[in-house]
């Protein structure tokens, strides 16, 4: 008998801890992507930018730019996969006939479907300009 209300105790330790480690990372996480820092970072960012690329969604920005800067770091490492425009001549590899071709005249802005979306975009919102899947 005291076998078995060991085993018994064990085994609702285990369960415990397995639903205690379980309540931690859900609380952290949603079904699009991991909460870090107070911000979600979403999964599948890579495909998502390629995506973006792939339709021919352009970001057109300034190094300087803090706006810029945020619409970038919602990208985190997955930024390689944009097709990102340099518009200041201070930059790395700037665009600017480019920029002055497509009339850009703040930043950042977005160039999809040959319209311009001016100013920082949610990834939901980018999804939904060009039919994207943001998973």
């Amino acid at each position: 008998m005291e076998k078995r209300v060991k085993i018994i105790i064990i085994i609702g330790v285990v369960v415990f801890i397995i639903l205690a480690i379980y309540l931690v990372f859900s609380r952290f996480s949603n079904p699009t992507g991991y909460i870090i820092n107070g911000q979600v970072v979403h999964a599948g960012l890579d495909d998502f930018a390629m995506c973006l690329t792939s339709n021919g969604a352009k970001l057109y920005g300034a190094f300087w730019c803090s706006h810029c800067k945020e619409q970038k770091d919602l990208f985190s490492s997955s930024l390689q996969y944009l097709d990102y425009v340099e518009c200041d001549a201070n930059g790395e590899n700037a665009q600017l006939e480019e920029c002055a071709r497509m009339g850009i005249e703040g930043y950042p802005t977005w160039i999809i479907n040959n319209q311009k979306y001016p100013g920082t975009k949610s990834l939901e919102e980018l999804a939904r300009l060009t039919g994207c899947k943001l998973n």
